[in-house]
């Protein structure tokens, strides 16, 4: 067998076996993809996942109704720092606590 024989053998070889680690890396990317990108499909083609305009007679709130209802208690605790962060401080000093009007 000629050395120009057997490169064109293992040429042929090297492309056939690539052929389905191709197809496997192409699988990977395209659902790869789709994952990333699910949630702009649903929004795209479902209108109800789409926020809507207020209808007309929906009545505008003020600044301070805003700011009222951006004060409500909320029932989820929060993480906040035990004191302030002076230097670097570890996850062990964070406490978990809940608003103070909440109570």
């Amino acid at each position: 067998m000629s050395k120009k024989s057997r490169s064109k053998l293992w040429f042929l070889v090297h492309s056939w076996l690539a052929l389905p680690i191709w197809f496997f890396v192409l699988i990977v990317c395209v659902t790869g993809t789709l994952a990333v990108v699910s949630q702009e499909i649903v929004w795209l083609a479902n209108p109800q996942m789409r926020a809507s305009p207020p209808s007309d007679d929906a009545r505008r709130l003020s600044y301070d109704q805003i700011l009222t209802a951006m004060k409500k208690p909320n029932p989820r605790p929060s993480s906040q720092p035990s004191t302030a962060p002076t230097s670097r401080i570890s996850p062990s000093t964070w406490t978990s606590t809940t608003p103070t009007d909440a109570r």
